[in-house]
Formats: C-alpha cells, structure tokens, sequence
C-alpha cells in the first residue's frame, strides 16, 4: 500500500504567485522541456501485528525502510499540473526492503512517455518487474490532479480550505481500502510565504484522515480503522524554481476479528521527499 504516493506527488507540485494584498494565488506549476531535477525519496516505516484467540496473545513487529535516487529530465512538458508528456528518468540508487517489483536498471535511461491515454516505458536494458510500479506511479486509475487540492481563490498565510476527498478515496480504492468517502476529511492550508536567494517560497500542509468501511476480505469483521496523514511541503512558489522539501507522516491503525481470532494492526511511516533542480549547462 502506498497511500504516500497519492498525496505526495500531488501536494510537492504546487507553485504559488504572490499577489499584491499579500493574498497569493495557488497554481499548478509549468514544468518546461529541458528542466531537470534530481530527487531524492526516503521512507521508513514501523509496523505492529497482534493476535488474540482463546486468552493468548501474540505479536510482531517489522521495519520497513526505502532510499531511492534518480534524475528527471522533462522532453516534453504536459498540461499544468499534470505530469510532462516525456520525460527521462535514471535511477542512482534503489534500495528498498520490500520491493516487490523488483529494482529499476540502474544508471539506465529509462523513457516514460504518454501514448493516448496512458504512459510506457522504454529502456536500452530490460525493465523486467520494475515495470509493475512504473505502472502504478503513471497510470493508476482516479489518480488526482494536482488541481483537485487547490483552494480556488487567492488565500494568505494561516487560511485553509476544505478539499473534496472523493478522487482520494477512489484512488485508495485502487489499494484494495474500502474507505467511507462521506466521513473522510482532507484540509489544506497555507502556513507561510518567506524570501530565499531572490526567490518566493511557501510551506504548504495537507491533513486527510480517511475511515475505513471494511478491508474488502471475506469472513473478516471490521471493528475499527482509520487512515492518517499529514504532509507538509516548502516549495519555491514564484515559479521561477520547481524544488520542493516534502515530509509525510502516515498512520494506520486497524481492528478487525477473524474466525474468533481477534488482530489489530498499527502502522506508522515517515517519507522524505527532496527535488533540486539541475543547472542548466
């Protein structure tokens, strides 16, 4: 499940322009052919497994930890707020405890490019199962625009906004959650404007929480579950530069019986997310 991925990649690309009464108009960003970043994701993540039948109980706990490099080249940029047309990705490091897909080819120029309606992936050497997550991160159904998070009108700092959370709670559908869209709750709000080498910035915080309905398997009752988030980003907002500094905080927590068996379980992750932009040389 990554859930992170929805919120993050979403939330990170907002850019702002600053406006005269010190209001500022929320917008997605204009990524143009030639702009390259190297990003940089981490994430650790902590989990809690436990188990009571018949007055025994038992437990387990697991560590999860990802640290991913690559650079991005945009060749041919797409509509605002929406993901280039074209890009080129290569993949520096990979290391990942639970890659279920496999790793990427690394130092291997990977070709991500929309054809209709969906994007493939093209490189010099075999993508092999890695093509399963490229899949999931460009051509998950009900994935959310950046649009979806915007206020629709120019906002200062400290005011928030609510966002609709029902392409959210589609788009988690797709990881198998059956999450109650009428209870759910996403807020955005803009903590800060700041200057920093010429250049306007912002901070930017997105809080969501998301109860579940049941976990879609049969013969298991739900007695409790809930999904958190919190992700705060500190982005360039004048639009002269598309770096972001992105940190998301992720809970799950769940109760459910089984057979008699009763289990809850407790998640916890961290993701870091860092984007700088390559000089142009």
């Amino acid at each position: 499940m990554r859930p992170f991925a929805v919120s993050v990649a979403l939330v990170a690309a907002l850019s702002l322009s600053a406006l005269a009464d010190d209001t500022v108009e929320i917008k997605p960003p204009v990524l143009k052919a030639g702009d390259k970043f190297k990003v940089t994701k981490t994430e650790k993540t902590k989990s809690t497994e436990a188990f009571e039948f018949g007055g025994k109980a038992s437990s387990k706990d697991k560590e999860d930890s990802r640290l991913i490099v690559y650079t991005e080249q945009v060749v041919t940029a797409g509509a605002d707020g929406e993901k280039p047309a074209k890009v080129v990705r290569v993949y520096e490091k990979y290391d990942v405890t639970s890659a279920k897909d496999g790793p990427p080819p690394l130092n291997t120029p990977i070709t991500i490019a929309k054809k209709g309606d969906k994007f493939e992936f093209t490189a010099d050497k075999p993508i092999g199962e890695f093509a399963t997550a490229l899949e999931r991160e460009f051509n998950k159904p009900n994935e959310p625009s950046t649009k979806d998070f915007l206020p629709g009108k120019p906002v200062k700092s400290g005011d928030s906004w609510k966002i609709d959370p029902t392409k959210f709670v589609k788009s988690l559908g797709q990881d198998k959650l059956n999450v109650d869209a009428e209870k759910s709750v996403m807020t955005g709000r803009l903590l800060k404007t700041y200057k920093k080498d010429g250049k306007l910035f912002g901070v930017l915080e997105l809080s969501a929480t998301f109860p579940l309905k049941d976990l879609g398997k049969e013969g298991v009752t739900l007695k409790s579950g809930t999904i958190k988030m919190t992700v705060n980003t500190d982005v360039c907002i004048d639009g002269t530069d598309n770096s972001e500094n992105t940190k998301s905080v992720l809970g799950f927590d769940v109760a459910a019986e089984a057979m008699g068996v009763k289990v809850t379980v407790k998640s916890d992750g961290v993701q870091s997310t860092t984007k700088e932009l390559v000089p142009r040389k």
